[in-house]
C-alpha cells in the first residue's frame, strides 16, 4: 500500500533561496508516515495503548530537485519489509508529478516498560501491506566509520524544547545541532542520519565536524564520549 499525503511548502520552510531546508523536509517525511499509521489503526495512540511504540534509528535522503516556496508537494510512503530487529519505511517527493526526493529510513520498536528491543514481526509489518519498491536501495549503502582528528567542534546544551513524546531529544532536532558548525543555509542533498543512542534533558553534547573529499562527517557525542549520532553528508 502506497500512502499519498498533499502538503504546501510554507515561509518557515524555505531557506534565503526560498528552496526547502532539509529538516522541513523530513518533518513532512515524518508527518506522512504517522498519518499513514494512523490511516491503518496503527498510530501512535494506538500502540501506546500495548506498551510500545516506533523508534528511529536511520534516515538516508536524496534531494534530486529542491522544492521551492508555495509549491504543492506530494509525499508517498510505504512499507517495505523487515528483518527480526528492523522496519523499514521508504518515501519519495513529487511536485506536479515530477519526482524531487527519494528517502529511506530504519525503525525499530521499544517496550516502554522494559525499554527492551521488541521483535518487529512479519505479521505486524503485513499490516501495512509492504510493497516490494524500494526508494533508495538499502543493500547499496554500505557501513559509515567513525572518523578522528575532526576539524571543528562546540559543545551544545540540549533544551526541553528538543523533547519529544518519548522522553528523549527529537530526531529532527539533531540537525539544528550540526547546523551550529555549518554556514547559514548551507544544505546538502544527500545525507544519512544514524542514531545511535537518545539523548536526554540536560545532557551537554559535543558536535564535531570532518572534511572530507566528497563528503562531510558530523558526530554527536556526550561529556563521556558516547557516540549518540552520526551524521554523513555528501558533496
Amino acid at each position: 500500500m502506497i500512502y499519498k499525503h498533499k502538503f504546501l511548502v510554507g515561509i518557515n520552510s524555505v531557506n534565503k533561496k526560498f528552496k526547502m531546508k532539509n529538516k522541513a523536509i523530513l518533518e513532512c517525511l515524518e508527518n506522512t508516515a504517522s498519518l499513514h499509521s494512523i490511516d491503518i489503526n496503527q498510530g501512535i495512540e494506538e500502540i501506546y495503548k500495548n506498551k510500545l511504540t516506533w523508534v528511529l534509528v536511520e534516515w538516508d535522503l536524496e534531494i534530486l530537485e529542491r522544492p521551492k516556496y508555495n509549491d504543492e508537494i506530494e509525499v508517498r510512503t510505504w512499507a517495505k519489509y523487515s528483518d527480526s530487529k528492523f522496519a523499514y519505511k521508504d518515501f519519495e517527493i513529487y511536485v506536479n508529478g515530477k519526482k524531487c526526493v527519494n528517502a529511506t529510513s530504519k525503525w525499530i520498536i521499544i517496550n516502554l516498560l522494559t525499554k527492551q528491543i521488541v521483535p518487529v514481526t512479519k505479521e505486524y509489518v503485513d499490516i501495512y501491506s509492504p510493497e516490494q519498491k524500494e526508494a533508495i536501495k538499502v543493500s547499496e549503502l554500505g557501513r559509515i566509520e567513525e572518523e578522528e582528528n575532526f576539524d571543528i567542534s562546540k559543545k551544545v546544551e540540549i533544551r526541553k524544547s528538543d523533547m519529544d513524546i518519548n522522553g528523549h531529544m527529537h530526531n529532527l532536532n539533531y540537525l539544528d545541532l550540526i547546523a551550529e558548525l555549518m554556514d547559514f543555509d548551507e544544505e546538502f542533498d544527500k545525507f544519512r542520519i544514524i542514531y545511535k543512542k537518545e539523548i536526554k534533558y540536560g545532557q551537554d553534547v559535543c558536535v564535531l565536524r570532518k572534511d572530507k573529499v566528497d563528503s562531510i562527517q558530523f558526530l554527536i557525542k556526550d561529556k563521556d564520549n558516547v557516540l549518540h549520532s552520526i551524521i554523513e553528508c555528501k558533496r
